[in-house]
């Protein structure tokens, strides 16, 4: 063969290779979110098991939109199996990770290891299956980590063109609530306490509903007063205390939203009241307690059903913890010995537990 016939042999194979069909690379796109609103510049990680390009990294944009290339990871139409775990650190930075099964969770930066500072904490958005052209959405807000799968179909196939994958979509949320304050009834301000816990369902990524019960203990009080007062003459009286032990069993509704939540606390409140009773009499014009004489004291016991219901406002603090503070409304009426509504403004702290 001349070399003229080696040059044009040469030249059409290059001709050819240039021209010749590509496969399509095989890519993830992820979208996040962070309190409902596209997250920028947020760093999504692939991290392969048994490669020697363990990582692939990509950028979200101003549409919470990055794209990852893992031609080198899967092939068109395999599926992988991966978790996806959200790295956020004090210092403002959030990493998605989705780490294929049997690859290594990346350390954190020793830099930030040992520096409160920028300390991170990862939390955990639950296990996946991916394949080529899928779409990953992954929602951040304080209480969540909600994560959807869109599964594409390959050509010709049967399946319908998406489909949402959501194992995590209704796994419950616990939280236990402790708190500290007052109860306000006939123009007393006695100190209570307490303690409740919920369990809630998300519906969607903002709201949640769920059932609610308690604790709550409330001092004793003056809830009525008669006689012992006007007159310069002797004159009788009779005064009520009532302390509570209450128990409230109803439902919370909550919206949350940038680290705070709104929501409604409502239900029954099962009453164990403690009842004294004073009678006495008043050597001169005077009110019960001053200046008089108790001479009989009537101890009673019961229990009064009736409704509760009172907003409540919590910030997040740390991951897991929040601060809030409630106030509420509840009829508490024994039959003849009184018949008040009262009210509490409480405030403490929540321990959130179950999905992240």
């Amino acid at each position: 063969m001349n070399r003229s016939a080696l040059a044009v042999l040469i030249f059409s194979a290059f001709f050819i290779a240039l021209n010749a069909p590509r496969a399509a690379a095989q890519t993830v796109t992820a979208v996040v979110t962070s309190a409902g609103q596209p997250a920028f510049s947020i760093s999504v990680v692939f991290v392969a098991a048994n490669t020697i390009k363990p990582l692939t990294e990509a950028t979200t944009n101003d549409a919470g939109q990055a794209i990852l290339n893992l031609s080198n990871i899967i092939k068109s139409h395999e599926q992988v199996q991966a978790q996806i775990t959200v790295r956020e650190c004090k210092d403002g930075k959030t990493v998605v990770y989705v780490l294929q099964q049997g690859a290594t969770l990346p350390p954190q930066d020793q830099k930030c290891a040992n520096n409160d500072d920028c300390k991170c904490k990862d939390r955990d958005g639950g296990y996946f299956t991916l394949s080529d052209g899928d779409t990953l959405d992954v929602a951040i807000t304080p209480q969540a980590i909600d994560v959807h799968v869109r599964h594409t179909a390959s050509p010709g196939s049967a399946a319908p063109a998406s489909q949402t994958v959501a194992p995590n979509a209704f796994a419950p949320i616990f939280l236990l609530r402790g708190f500290g304050g007052v109860t306000l009834i006939n123009g007393n301000a006695p100190s209570a306490a307490g303690f409740d816990a919920a369990v809630l369902f998300p519906l969607g990524h903002l709201v949640h509903l769920g059932f609610a019960s308690g604790f709550q203990w409330s001092d004793s009080s003056v809830v009525s007063m008669a006689g012992g007062s006007g007159g310069s003459g002797p004159s009788t009286f009779i005064n009520t205390s009532v302390g509570f032990k209450s128990g409230n069993f109803g439902g919370r509704l909550g919206l949350a939203a940038a680290g705070w939540e709104l929501g409604l606390n409502a239900g029954v409140t099962v009453d164990g009241s403690s009842i004294t009773q004073n009678e006495g009499a008043c050597n001169t014009g005077g009110s019960a307690g001053t200046g008089c004489i108790v001479t009989s004291t009537t101890k009673m016991y019961g229990a009064i059903v009736g409704p509760y219901a009172g907003p409540y406002v919590s910030r997040s603090i740390f991951h897991h913890v929040a601060v809030f503070a409630e106030g509420d409304f509840r009829h508490q009426k024994d039959g003849h010995l009184f018949n008040n509504n009262s009210g509490s403004l409480v405030g403490g702290v929540v321990l959130s537990f179950g999905r992240e």
